[in-house]
């Protein structure tokens, strides 16, 4: 269904740029726009969602019934686990992280794919020895089978698996950052040789 008379009641008074964007906002294409890297923002969604829900019922039976959520907090921890890796990696994804350019903004675009490329690699370098620490505890959780929760004494190697996965997630998206950018700065010497 269009929100159609949403729009026409907008575009009858004045059709500025702000009402033209909701009527590209509220038109529905029969297309749907999903793509692969909506999975961990899906993913990171839902573990907030389940953690404020947490938070609000164990405040609720901490105020009103003396009694607040068994394993209220290991819960929250559990989905911070999933907030965290899929949600980094989504950002990387979007590149939305937030970029500093006091000192590199002033440099030749040569330079400046130069810096990125670097901060890309100095990332990836980082992440990979956090991956490899992770799946390191992850193999600990996998060959210890009495690897539990402290709480709830639910397996912990499932959670410790998330996190090699938002790793990987977010090694991926390094990689594929790290080739367009060198891929950029190759075209600019093949333009500056040209």
């Amino acid at each position: 269904m269009r929100l159609t008379w949403l729009v026409s009641l907008f575009s009858k008074h004045r059709e500025t740029n702000q009402f033209v964007s909701i009527k590209r906002c509220c038109s529905m294409s029969s297309k749907p726009n999903f793509t692969f890297k909506k999975i961990p923002l899906a993913i990171a969604s839902v573990a907030l969602i389940v953690m404020m829900l947490v938070t609000v019922i164990h405040v609720i039976g901490r105020l009103f019934f003396d009694s607040p959520l068994y394993g209220g907090i290991e819960i929250i921890s559990l989905c911070g686990i999933f907030l965290i890796s899929f949600a980094i990696g989504y950002t990387q994804a979007e590149r939305s992280h937030i970029i500093i350019e006091i000192l590199t903004h002033r440099l030749s675009k040569r330079l400046q794919s130069f810096f990125t490329v670097l901060s890309l690699f100095i990332s990836f370098c980082a992440v990979t020895l956090l991956g490899w620490g992770a799946f390191l505890f992850t193999y600990d959780a996998l060959i210890k089978r009495g690897s539990k929760t402290p709480i709830l004494h639910l397996p912990a190697a499932p959670f410790r698996v998330i996190l090699v996965i938002g790793c990987m997630l977010l090694l991926g998206y390094f990689v594929y950052h790290m080739v367009e950018a060198l891929e950029t700065l190759r075209r600019k010497e093949i333009k500056k040789i040209s």
